[in-house]
């Protein structure tokens, strides 16, 4: 359910805001690396806890 509302929200975002086909390709050619960064950038504190605690830290 999570991942339906969340693609409906890009969907809507990128129909309003893009005004133009060509600015709709340019703004999904960014999206993709910006959202993949920003997932690493939220899931990393996470990663590094689980590395961290079995060691003791």
């Amino acid at each position: 359910m999570l991942l339906t509302a969340t693609v409906l929200a890009v969907v809507l975002v990128l129909w309003l805001g893009a005004r133009s086909p060509r600015r709709l390709g340019g703004v999904v050619l960014l999206a993709v690396p910006f959202s993949t960064l920003g997932f690493a950038a939220t899931s990393a504190p996470d990663l590094l806890e689980r590395m961290l605690l079995p060691l003791g830290f």
